[in-house]
């Protein structure tokens, strides 16, 4: 059987690891990846199920179209929400509020035509003309980087005991 060892540099200083602290060393590593990677993907899977309850929608494409998407590379994990419409991220939401829509036309045909030139309308005065990839996606996703960066910190110190 080979001798495996493992060595850490960093500037002029070097660690080699080998026989059992390497194995420790390994086995960290991977129940650390594991527990980033399934934290990272949960996190972002609530803010998508959560975006997609909200999402305004006419044909279904652009709801449909969304996935997390997960990159492991040597610079580290990206976990992301993407969506395969290109036109996804330039939705807005309507210039008039759902209430103001429900007021216009005296007509179930001009109530038709309302809802298919506006959409359902804006969920409040807040957001009418705004990026719905903005308030439903990103500005979600920014808020949860702080309060992720403080659940992985408590998970990878509880690691060191379970290995």
């Amino acid at each position: 059987m080979a001798v495996r060892q493992r060595v850490f540099s960093q500037g002029g200083i070097s660690v080699v690891l080998d026989g059992e602290l390497e194995a420790y060393v390994e086995a960290m590593l991977d129940e650390a990846t594991k527990a980033v990677v399934s934290k990272m993907e949960d996190e972002m899977e609530a803010v998508l199920d959560a975006a997609l309850k909200e999402w305004p929608t006419k044909s279904g494409r652009s709801k449909a179209g969304f996935k997390v998407v997960t990159k492991i590379s040597r610079a580290g994990v990206e976990v992301s929400i993407v969506n395969s419409q290109s036109y996804a991220h330039k939705i807005r939401y309507s210039a008039y509020t759902k209430a103001e829509l429900d007021t216009w036309g005296k007509t179930p045909q001009l109530k038709a035509r309302a809802k298919r030139v506006h959409g359902d309308g804006a969920p409040n005065e807040k957001l009418t003309m705004k990026s719905v990839w903005s308030e439903l996606i990103a500005k979600p996703t920014r808020k949860l980087e702080k309060k992720l960066a403080k659940d992985l910190e408590k998970e990878l110190l509880g690691l060191s005991s379970r290995i």
